[in-house]
């Protein structure tokens, strides 16, 4: 299958609102203006790989989310570069074991997608184990709870139940 890759660039913002940096994030066209997202992103909040955006320059976020494809962002940050370079082939393989896949990511970070079916619970306790045997390490999602807030979930997962 021959596809169109592009690459898109969104900005990234601080809890306050403030511009912080910009993401360039691989998508595939789908319409005029829609872009499917190869991968998870490891800044842009909200998002995950498979879903598709609109680009749109009149939002702060520049983009409107069209549909979600059903998958979780979880983004891993590390201590030290290295720490994530003897680490990784060890997470890969075990967010492989709950349907997940490593998307990459720079420096420290390490982005993960995973599909919601695999259940919150399954995700959390695999990251919570891993997250004790790498000091420093930590982890959140990156699509589950509103920009700038924490403790407001989404609820994406949800509909249509």
């Amino acid at each position: 299958m021959n596809r169109l890759i592009q690459h898109i660039t969104l900005p990234v913002f601080h809890e306050d609102g403030r511009l912080a940096t910009r993401e360039v994030l691989e998508v595939e066209p789908v319409a005029a203006n829609r872009y499917r997202l190869l991968h998870s992103p490891a800044y842009v909040e909200g998002i995950a790989a498979r879903d598709v955006i609109e680009l749109d320059q009149s939002l702060q976020s520049g983009f409107r989310l069209v549909s979600r494809a059903g998958n979780l962002a979880v983004i891993v940050v590390f201590e030290k570069p290295e720490d994530k370079s003897a680490q990784a082939k060890r997470l890969e393989e075990l967010i492989q074991t709950i349907g997940g896949v490593v998307d990459g990511g720079p420096a420290r970070v390490l982005v993960l997608t995973v599909p919601v079916s695999s259940g919150f619970q399954g995700v959390e306790r695999l990251l919570a184990e891993f997250i004790r045997e790498v000091p420093g390490a930590t982890w959140w999602y990156g699509n589950v709870y509103e920009a700038g807030d924490p403790l407001r979930p989404l609820n994406w997962w949800n509909d249509g139940e």
